[in-house]
């Protein structure tokens, strides 16, 4: 009889035991592997890096519209600031490693410009035209390819936020010395200060890094003869 107590009382022990340690989550460290790493772009005009995913985390740098940076799908929601918002660990091209807002970021994504003003499509099918389009420089983010189609993300001048939809794939370039004219004339351009839009405008059209872009020659051509058009006083400003 003693000997099936004590078998009986070692069962319960290791059955007790069992259990807690099922109860028990172990702390687990997500390793950041090469093969993890993922292709991220910003598509807002300057977003921050912060120290960690929190709006009142030490600022560390900002990120520009097209700028490409290395995510791994690694994600927190602060729910300390008034609203809550998800950030995403980045690693920039120098090594600087921080936070930024989901929201504003296109994960497996590739940077695109549009070349032509393009008709925004619901579905890869002409019968799916929007009334909408993205307009020549308009800057993308690629998300996904299907034959002829592009499905794309981005922000129309006209919008307050972003626009996600299918374009026909020669409306689109992938160039990077495109994207990065497109990118800078249009940042140039919103510039209210006249003076330091034009400086900066001057700045663009002397790089000659920039004057590979296909759209160059035409932008050049427009400014000349708009400051043409002013200076023989063919038309009034801001006409």
């Amino acid at each position: 009889m003693k000997l099936y107590f004590t078998l009986a009382s070692l069962l319960l022990l290791s059955l007790s035991a069992c259990d807690k340690l099922q109860n028990t989550k172990p702390t687990v460290q997500k390793e950041h592997k090469l093969s993890e790493e993922t292709k991220t772009i910003c598509l807002w005009e300057e977003l921050s890096v912060r120290e960690s995913p929190s709006a009142k985390s030490k600022y560390l740098t900002s990120i520009y519209l097209g700028e490409a940076v290395t995510s791994w799908g690694e994600s927190v929601l602060d729910t300390n600031s008034q609203r809550e918002r998800l950030y995403t660990k980045i690693r920039l091209t120098d090594g600087t490693e921080g936070w930024s807002q989901d929201d504003f970021l296109a994960v497996d994504a590739t940077p695109g410009v549009i070349l032509n003003d393009a008709t925004i499509y619901k579905r890869p099918d002409l019968l799916t035209s929007t009334q909408t389009a993205f307009d020549r420089m308009d800057f993308v983010a690629i998300r996904e390819e299907k034959g002829e189609w592009v499905k794309v993300k981005g922000k129309r001048k006209e919008d307050q936020w972003f626009t996600t939809g299918w374009v026909k794939s020669t409306n689109l370039s992938t160039d990077l010395t495109d994207i990065s004219f497109a990118v800078l004339v249009n940042r140039a351009l919103s510039e209210n200060d006249k003076e330091v839009r034009e400086e900066k405008i001057e700045t663009i059209l002397g790089n000659t890094d920039l004057k590979p872009a296909v759209f160059y020659q035409d932008f050049t051509g427009q400014v000349y003869e708009e400051v043409e058009e002013v200076e023989t006083g063919d038309v009034g400003i801001g006409e």
